[in-house]
């Protein structure tokens, strides 16, 4: 098959569909990061002396001895060590975390792992009963109607300021879990945000390996019924009866192999197109076919369905049927036992 059509990507567009929504703001609640008080940094002596402590279980006395010199050598005064804090106390008073982008790129953005298992969480909702597939996907509406309300209370700051005690928190992850995308790239990936001049309006649902984009806001700029979401579902379900080329597995890959897939894929422009669309939705609906006979004969149905979230069961399984870059996948099931997310 041609490169052209690997990720074909048919669009279902709700009649009410409208080009304004509400933009996310801060007002009053929550406080801006920058009038938060700023992370601090500890002080040189204390920093080695945690850095000692977190070494004991893992060296020998005589080890620990050279590393206790060797620490106090560059703690010492007009050493090394105090030109580094002091950059460091400089870098402190020009941004709003000091460590923020460096744990941001070192543990996350610059490791090269594949993101599923190694870094990708997955959770389990509680066990529900479902009886039919209409009632299936009259459930996954439900959660994907609850999820939108909670983007116009959070668009609206109508979340509740979280607090340690009287002490007001950043809530800008907030957000930030909606619309985002982690975009691969050699050697340090990219993260795609939700860009506030021209927010996200759409989903992605996913199924046999087939992605679609759904637009779930109307014309009066808050979101569409559930009782359309469940129409468009059954409309995406409807005309993908056929399983496509699981392209969405290179999600799983090491981030420098899915880094040069990616950028051959995007040659395409209508790959590209496609490559938008999941990348800026606001988060992607994967519908599952029927469990393996493994997943069937699980003695654990949690465990099962907590590892079917964490990867998709693998290239025999569900793992196609995945964008792994998405802050935020829900995953149904048709086992007609339950709705994981």
């Amino acid at each position: 098959m041609s490169r052209n059509f690997l990720l074909k990507l048919p669009s279902k567009v709700c009649s009410t569909m409208a080009p304004n929504i509400i933009n996310a703001r801060f007002s009053t609640s929550p406080p801006k990061a920058s009038a938060l008080p700023r992370l601090p940094v500890p002080p040189l002596k204390i920093t080695l002396d945690r850095y000692l402590r977190s070494i004991k279980p893992f060296v020998n006395a005589e080890e620990l001895k050279v590393t206790e010199n060797l620490a106090a050598k560059f703690g010492s005064a007009g050493g090394v060590g105090e030109k580094l804090q002091k950059l460091l106390d400089e870098r402190a008073k020009n941004t709003e975390n000091w460590l923020a982008d460096w744990w941001l790129n070192t543990a996350y953005l610059e490791f090269r792992a594949p993101v599923v298992v190694f870094s990708n969480p997955g959770l389990v909702f509680p066990r529900k009963e479902i009886s039919s597939v209409k009632e299936q996907l009259s459930n996954a509406s439900q959660v994907i109607a609850a999820a939108l309300d909670f983007k116009v209370k959070l668009d609206s700051n109508e979340i509740a300021q979280e607090k340690m005690g009287p002490h007001p928190l950043d809530m800008s992850q907030y957000f930030k879990v909606l619309g985002t995308c982690r975009i691969p790239a050699e050697k340090r990936d990219k993260l795609r945000l939700p860009n506030d001049k021209d927010p996200a309006k759409h989903i992605v649902v996913v199924h046999n390996n087939q992605f679609f984009k759904v637009n779930v806001y109307g014309n009066h700029g808050g979101p569409i019924s559930q009782g359309q979401i469940l129409g468009q579902l059954k409309d995406c379900i409807h005309d993908s009866q056929e399983v496509a080329p699981p392209v969405g597995i290179l999600t799983s890959e090491h981030r420098d192999n899915w880094a040069k897939a990616h950028k051959i894929l995007s040659q395409s422009p209508q790959n590209k197109a496609v490559l938008d669309a999941i990348e800026t939705c606001l988060f992607l609906v994967c519908i599952d076919g029927p469990p393996s006979p493994d997943e069937r004969a699980a003695p654990n149905q949690f465990t099962s369905a907590a590892l079917k979230m964490t990867h998709g069961g693998g290239s025999r399984g569900n793992s196609a049927n995945r964008w792994f870059d998405k802050t935020i996948q829900v995953r149904k099931n048709q086992n007609l036992k339950k709705l994981q997310g």
